[in-house]
């Protein structure tokens, strides 16, 4: 028989800042690295040491070359707070929503978010949050110049509590994604996470056979030791 054996490894670096000027304004920036990038030929009669690479390599005049990635920039943003109340943010950031862990998360709107520019605002309501997002992604304008307002996608949520319950509804709207929806609830039972998701895709259907909005429903337990 034949055994083939391998060895494999990856690092990563990171590095982030976050400035706080005044408790009403923050500056916060991430940057990131990871090795290794890729894998390239090489060719050792092109190496100052010769024979001796051809031979550690053990691949005759070729070889083997890994290297670090790109510095990536992760997220660059500014927050500011207005009046105690409004929270605004703007810049390149991340954000999930959505109640899926494991198997997808079709409520996550704001997928892929971060590939671009964020404006978003909250404000404290009823015990819970609302959020506005206002969104510019590359594939939202496509191969086309045209940075019509038009173009942006805007999402907004909703959510809250009463005891051990949460609940919350959500939006998301833009020209070439289309129209979107979605309902959750979920709580706790013995440290167990119990939740439901209800996700309604409200976009125009050019189908004879369909009617109404296309739904999805998630539903699951989660626990994490």
């Amino acid at each position: 028989r034949n055994f083939q054996k391998s060895l494999g490894y990856s690092m990563s670096l990171g590095a982030s800042m976050d400035a706080r000027p005044d408790k009403n304004f923050r500056v916060f920036a991430s940057v990131s690295a990871s090795f290794p990038a890729g894998i390239t030929k090489t060719d050792s009669s092109n190496n100052p040491l010769g024979d001796l690479y051809a031979a550690i390599s053990g691949s005759g005049n070729t070889g083997t070359s890994i290297s670090w990635s790109n510095i990536a920039l992760d997220e660059v943003y500014v927050d500011y707070t207005l009046a105690d109340l409004i929270m605004f943010r703007i810049g390149k950031t991340s954000m999930t929503w959505g109640q899926g862990r494991v198997i997808g998360n079709p409520g996550n709107f704001l997928a892929g978010v971060s590939s671009g520019a964020t404006l978003k605002a909250s404000v404290p309501l009823l015990g819970g949050s609302l959020n506005g997002v206002v969104m510019a992604q590359p594939d939202y304008f496509g191969a086309s110049t045209d940075l019509s307002p038009t173009n942006l996608g805007v999402a907004g949520s909703f959510d809250s509590s009463i005891g051990p319950v949460a609940f919350g509804l959500a939006g998301f709207s833009q020209k070439a994604k289309g129209n979107h929806l979605s309902l959750f609830i979920k709580s706790t039972l013995l440290g167990v996470d119990i939740y439901s998701e209800t996700v309604a895709d409200l976009s125009p259907v050019d189908c004879a056979f369909s009617r109404g909005p296309k739904m999805s429903e998630l539903a699951g337990v989660f626990w994490e030791g």
